[in-house]
């Protein structure tokens, strides 16, 4: 799955989103963030 982009639907919280950047380490994700205010 590495180097496939990955995008995310979702307004995480500051700690969330720290949490999930380590899961999914920018080397191995292009993450995409869509966030609602």
């Amino acid at each position: 799955m590495a180097g496939d982009r990955i995008a995310i639907v979702w307004n995480p919280s500051k700690t969330a989103r720290e949490d999930l950047r380590k899961a999914l380490p920018a080397t191995d994700a292009a993450l995409t963030w869509h966030e609602t205010s």
